[in-house]
């Protein structure tokens, strides 16, 4: 990765995205397609690895998108990409495949590529953690790396993508570092060093926990599963089901999280009374999840996180038909069982690996589960503090940034804009995906994300452009305005020639 110092010549004004998931390499791509006006775009990834963050950095083809490609397209004015970008490879396949998010992770690398090498295109990638940004007094924003090396720019789009997992309980050090608990299964892999007749339990019933048994199941290298979570619930699959209108939940008073939850109700038992499928109501009601959930205070999310979640997100986010086809056999012959309860403590048990003390739920009294390993699948954590990167801290801790009511992520305009305490350098501090989402609840699927990386590209791009009776950016300034650490080589990127 070229990451050269460059001098101070005048050039076109820089953005810097942070982050390189799904978020940030669209956001890259839309500003990289504007041709020979576009900025120059500095994307800092702190991973080896573009274009794929956790979701579609998986190395297990086994590993499936939980939507059909049909509806994966990373342009939202251009529905059938992906599914063309697919058949371009293997022309049978169908609109209704679930494919393995190994191979979305190199659509979104081959997009990156593409903008890349575009004529008149700016963009290069630099391997590094960004840990702080400073609002300089020229007007432009320095970007601090875990090194020490500053970057300069005049516009920063934070995209760092989902929140790590957060341990839902303290944990002995003797485990952590004998592998008898692995508290992000997502860093290496969870199952190295274990026997084939090794009992393993899993904290949660997740998506993440799903990965896992299905990885599992192909490897035939480890012994029985066990998943726990306070409720049971593993997510829904996926069948056919018919559009519907979409439900009213909308009321002229002051709504609530149970008034909402009601009408949902009666909306599925109507649906189903007439022949038709659950996930028809949860499908129509998609384009209004946002108006929804910005219509309650913030008590009335308080209460949707406590109460309704987990039972939202397991019809919500659904798994492909033969992912759910893997978890039920696996279950008929005894190789994984869910148990809805609580777990209380987690004990060190020498060579052995650890005992987790429980209890089910609606029953008071404790027992104790011994495992070789335990592998925390609880999933993004729900915190600002808890799983972000420290950047996010930094940002608040600056004035450039400050968290959202309710403590999911930070808070920002319509535009993407972070709201902090003071206005830095004429608000051109963005963020996008999972960030927002205690604002907007629904702000981490490719359909959403999609729309806010070409909505956001065009604010970034007409902010860091001239206009008539403003004051440039700093780098659009006179020439020897100073420009620290810039690319010498701005169209040096990583991607095959």
């Amino acid at each position: 990765m070229n990451t050269r110092r460059a001098d101070s010549a005048v050039g076109p004004a820089t953005v810097a995205i942070v982050g390189c998931g799904f978020s940030g390499t669209m956001v890259a791509v839309h500003l990289a397609r504007q041709g020979p006006n576009s900025p120059r775009v500095l994307l800092f990834e702190r991973d080896e690895r573009l274009a794929r963050g956790v979701a579609y950095g998986t190395s297990s083809p086994e590993h499936l998108l939980n939507v059909p490609a049909r509806l994966m397209s990373a342009f939202p004015d251009e529905p059938d990409h992906f599914l063309n970008w697919l058949r371009d490879r293997d022309p049978a396949v169908q609109p209704g495949a679930f494919v393995s998010r190994r191979v979305y992770g190199d659509y979104l690398d081959d997009l990156l590529c593409d903008a890349a090498r575009r004529p008149g295109s700016k963009l290069a990638a630099i391997r590094a953690e960004i840990v702080d940004v400073i609002d300089e007094a020229s007007g432009s924003f320095s970007l601090v790396t875990s090194q020490g090396t500053r970057f300069q720019a005049d516009a920063v789009v934070v995209a760092v993508g989902n929140p790590g997992p957060q341990d839902p309980i303290p944990v002995p050090d003797r485990a952590r570092a004998t592998r008898s608990y692995i508290g992000n299964p997502w860093v290496d892999d969870p199952f190295l060093g274990l026997k084939a007749d090794d009992p393993i339990l899993l904290i949660g019933s997740g998506l993440t926990a799903i990965d896992l048994l299905v990885e599992a199941e192909s490897r035939k290298t480890v012994g029985t599963i066990t998943a726990i979570s306070r409720h049971g619930l593993l997510p829904q699959p996926h069948a056919p089901a018919a559009a519907i209108p979409i439900p009213t939940l909308r009321t002229a008073a002051r709504p609530t999280m149970r008034d909402m939850l009601r009408k949902v109700r009666l909306a599925v038992k109507q649906t189903e009374r007439e022949g038709g499928d659950w996930r028809s109501v949860i499908d129509a009601l998609r384009p209004e999840l946002q108006p929804l959930w910005k219509s309650l205070d913030d008590r009335e999310k308080g209460r949707f996180l406590r109460h309704v979640a987990a039972f939202w997100d397991v019809h919500r986010h659904r798994v492909a038909p033969q992912i759910h086809e893997i978890v039920q056999r696996a279950r008929r012959e005894g190789r994984f069982s869910v148990v809805a309860g609580r777990i209380r403590a987690v004990l060190d048990d020498g060579p052995d690996g650890v005992k987790v003390v429980m209890n089910r739920r609606g029953n008071s009294t404790c027992e104790t589960l011994r495992a070789r390993r335990v592998i925390n699948c609880t999933g993004p954590s729900r915190g600002l503090h808890s799983g972000f990167p420290s950047l996010l801290t930094a940002l608040c801790n600056r004035g450039l940034a400050r968290p959202d009511p309710i403590g999911l992520g930070l808070l920002a305009g319509e535009k993407g804009c972070l709201i902090g305490l003071k206005v830095p350098n004429g608000q051109r501090v963005f963020t996008l995906g999972p960030v927002l989402k205690g604002q907007l609840w629904e702000s981490t699927a490719v359909r959403e994300l999609r729309q806010q990386a070409a909505d956001l590209a065009r604010h970034v791009a007409l902010a860091v452009s001239p206009q008539p009776g403003k004051p440039p950016p700093a780098s659009l300034g006179t020439a020897g305005t100073p420009h620290a650490s810039r690319l010498s080589d701005p169209n040096a990127f990583p991607c095959p020639k």
